[in-house]
């Protein structure tokens, strides 16, 4: 087969994979390293490149480039981005259409251009200024458009919704495939071969009913299999840094039980008989009475671990000039583990009083962990350094800010997304406020 080439609209490739490549990094969560950007970008600029070489070639060319060009894109979505396969492919897909739509109307209000436009369509040759004006308001559409989409569709997909995601998915891979592969020029190719318009349409929705249906969920096994994989080795590595990490809270807690130990044993062997015993007495009396006055603004949560982390945060908070309140219910029974629960809480504070400390007045900070019904809550309040403090906790854009709060709180959105969690950051009037939701499991 004699290939021929035309490479005059060649920058429409750069912008349709650039548009592609911006729109699924809005809209989903990247669940790659940051490195394996370049990765999709790459994988993407050569699917649209072998589309572009393949549907200049006839009807087997057309036919294969739009195969290439649907399994393609459900199959990189599956690799780079987290989520609901049949979701993600749904929701790129109308939002594309949007941003095509969106970027065809900017262009022609632009006097002049309709021709230039026309050109375009027809795969004809314009001018290069026409050609970069076109990809300048696609990528303009792109990053205007995709945060919408990003806000409406949200990442979180429940079992039953996950139904309707892919009868929806379904609708789009049928309406493809019977627009393109069901075009004029493959009905008649076959027609003419067989002589039979009969066997051309028996023959085009066995294809597309058979092959079609095997190929999808292949791809959906083969991504389940992928995503399974990922989520046993991500869930595997958090143990290990959660164990590693927050090992001296286990040993806090040991040593607490410890010294709780101790002072039974010694208040056994205190006699009163005498008066030196009377004496031992009265100062053992006073001690614990200066530790209760101490711990009297910190409720006990019956937790060990959970206590000590709260004592010293409120040891840090007398220091600091900040006025520390709890309001904590007893945790006999803990829903989650004492290491994620006792990591969460650390994070949690850790991130409220980093904000705190910032304020030159007012600092205040309160504290709140309850369970409802085996929903695990925590909140936090506190006082803002600025208007939108609270609200950039992912940018990490706070002058002062360690590196080793970033790892944390970082650490709080894995662990949270590993009990199926959701976090919540609100900006009210003078003050931010910082929910966590933990469901029973």
């Amino acid at each position: 087969m004699d290939i021929q080439i035309d490479w005059t609209n060649a920058y429409t490739i750069v912008a349709t994979a650039t548009m592609e490549c911006l729109s699924g990094l809005i809209l989903f969560p990247f669940k790659r390293k940051k490195i394996h950007i370049l990765t999709w970008f790459l994988g993407i600029n050569l699917m649209f490149v072998l589309v572009y070489i393949l549907r200049p070639q006839g009807v087997w060319g057309n036919f294969l480039a739009v195969i290439v060009e649907l399994y393609g894109e459900i199959a990189m979505l599956g690799v780079f981005f987290g989520g609901s396969l049949w979701k993600n492919t749904l929701v790129h897909y109308i939002n594309i259409n949007v941003i095509n739509a969106v970027s065809i109307g900017g262009y022609l209000l632009i006097p002049g251009m309709k021709e230039a436009m026309q050109r375009i369509k027809t795969g004809q040759a314009v001018a290069v200024k026409d050609g970069m004006l076109i990809v300048c308001i696609m990528l303009v559409a792109t990053v205007l458009i995709s945060p919408i989409f990003r806000k409406i569709f949200r990442t979180e997909v429940s079992p039953r919704k996950e139904s309707i995601y892919k009868l929806c998915a379904w609708t789009y891979i049928i309406g493809f495939i019977c627009i393109y592969t069901g075009s004029q020029a493959l009905v008649l190719h076959y027609a003419k071969q067989y002589d039979a318009s009969k066997v051309t349409t028996v023959w085009y929705w066995s294809y597309l009913i058979v092959i079609q249906i095997l190929m999808v969920n292949l791809l959906a096994f083969l991504y389940n299999r992928m995503e399974i994989r990922r989520l046993e080795r991500d869930k595997l590595a958090l143990n290990e840094i959660i164990a590693g990490k927050y090992a001296y809270y286990k040993k806090v807690a040991q040593e607490n039980r410890e010294l709780r130990n101790v002072r039974q044993e010694l208040y056994r062997e205190v006699q009163i008989d005498g008066i030196e015993s009377k004496e031992q007495m009265k100062h053992y009396a006073q001690d614990l009475n200066a530790l209760g006055e101490e711990l009297v603004m910190i409720p006990l949560s019956g937790n060990l671990t959970i206590d000590s982390i709260l004592y010293q945060y409120y040891k840090r908070a007398g220091e600091d000039a900040v006025v520390f309140d709890a309001t904590i219910e007893p945790m006999s029974n803990l829903t989650v583990r004492e290491e994620d629960l006792a990591s969460m809480l650390d994070c949690a504070l850790q991130f409220v009083y980093e904000h705190c400390i910032l304020a030159r007045d007012r600092r205040w900070m309160a504290v709140n962990l309850r369970s409802r019904n085996g929903m695990l809550m925590l909140k936090l309040e506190g006082c803002k350094v600025a208007w939108d403090s609270y609200k950039r906790h992912h940018k990490f854009y706070l002058p002062g800010v360690p590196k080793e709060y970033r790892k944390n709180l970082k650490l709080l959105q894995q662990i949270v997304e590993s009990h199926k969690g959701i976090i919540e950051v609100e900006n009210q009037e003078e003050e931010g406020c910082v929910c966590i939701f933990l469901p029973r499991e």
